[in-house]
């Protein structure tokens, strides 16, 4: 459902016909009319269309707007971090939900509110970013505190940018963990 709902946001009027139709399937299995396997139950699911596709999913993903900081701080806490750590940091205050290129820098809603310009700092150093150029930028991301983005901005040089391509190769990989995360 987070594929079908979160990823892909479907219309969830169509869930109750489909799960009819799936309690039914698991009901003829019960009976001994259908081999119940994982196999079986993904197909079921895909016949339904209640398992977007990975592609269907890299598609959304990469062009979905994240206004709200809820999702993306739950996506990004569940394909990068540990279920241990998910658990220690979900309800914690100690980090926020920063965006590289600032909210206030004026870009297009298209830029700011990408998955891929998204990303979890501490709130000490989120407050200290205020509206920082990438430059002064990336010393912190660097340093940050989860080992995905220390890695991924290490590459960058003291001057890089941080623009359009940036923020859409960003997307990709994140989108590419989240499937890993979210597939049979």
């Amino acid at each position: 459902m987070v594929r079908y709902l979160t990823f892909c946001d479907k219309n969830p009027n169509q869930l109750e016909s489909s799960f009819k139709t799936l309690i039914a399937w698991f009901i003829e299995c019960s009976e001994g009319k259908h081999q119940f396997s994982r196999e079986a139950y993904i197909e079921q699911l895909k016949k339904h269309q209640l398992y977007p596709s990975d592609e269907e999913v890299i598609m959304n993903l990469g062009h979905r707007l994240f206004k709200q900081n809820a999702v993306p701080r739950y996506l990004l806490l569940r394909s990068f971090y540990s279920n241990e750590d998910t658990l220690k940091y979900d309800q914690s205050e100690i980090f926020t939900l920063e965006h590289i290129l600032p909210k206030s820098k004026k870009a297009s809603d298209g830029l700011t509110y990408q998955l891929g310009n998204l990303t979890l700092l501490d709130k000490n150093e989120n407050k200290f970013l205020s509206s920082k150029p990438f430059d002064k930028r990336l010393p912190i991301l660097q340093k940050n505190m989860f080992k995905f983005d220390q890695s991924y901005f290490k590459k960058f040089a003291p001057n890089a940018p941080w623009d359009e391509q940036s923020i859409e190769a960003r997307t990709l990989v994140i989108t590419k963990a989240i499937l890993e995360r979210w597939s049979f």
